[in-house]
């Protein structure tokens, strides 16, 4: 049910702008939104809980796979990013293609297929079998933050574990 509402508001977001022509993004603010899409990507892969928080307006929302309750507040994010209790958390490789940016004025809708996810937590190593995304990006202070994430997986395989 969350992926369709999720589906809908990414549709109807890109169908408002799509629909005014004359409200686009401008080619600087196009290739803002791409590089703040690079990085998300970057952050994650220094695992710098500081950096990836900073990429989040103030009042994001992330709407997780698989139905997971969303997470609205910044308290709730960092808790389901970076949980303070139990084993470490380390992404080892990820990648993403973006398929397109749409955008009006100081809002940008970005699409796209993650196309890699390693981690690791604690001692076992996992890989995600690959996800789409949508990312709703808003401008603060000439910046372009995370305003709505979410995303699907198809899944999640365990590929090591270092007690074996």
């Amino acid at each position: 049910m969350l992926n369709s509402i999720t589906a809908v508001i990414g549709a109807m977001a890109i169908s408002l702008t799509a629909a005014n022509a004359a409200c686009t993004l401008t080619e600087g603010d196009e290739a803002a939104v791409r590089a703040a899409a690079v990085e998300y990507v970057d952050a994650w892969l220094a695992n710098d809980e500081a950096r990836v928080m900073d990429l989040l307006h103030e009042d994001a929302v992330l709407m997780p796979a698989r139905g997971a309750t969303p997470l609205d507040t910044p308290e709730a994010i960092r808790a389901f990013w970076f949980p303070k209790d139990g084993p470490t958390f380390e992404i080892t490789a990820f990648s993403h293609e973006i398929s397109g940016v749409e955008g009006c004025d100081d809002i940008a809708v970005v699409r796209g297929r993650q196309k890699e996810l390693d981690f690791s937590f604690g001692d076992d190593r996992y890989r995600n079998l690959g996800a789409n995304f949508v990312t709703v990006y808003r401008k603060r202070d000439s910046e372009w933050r995370i305003q709505w994430r979410t995303w699907n997986d198809v899944g999640t395989e365990k590929v090591a574990s270092d007690d074996n």
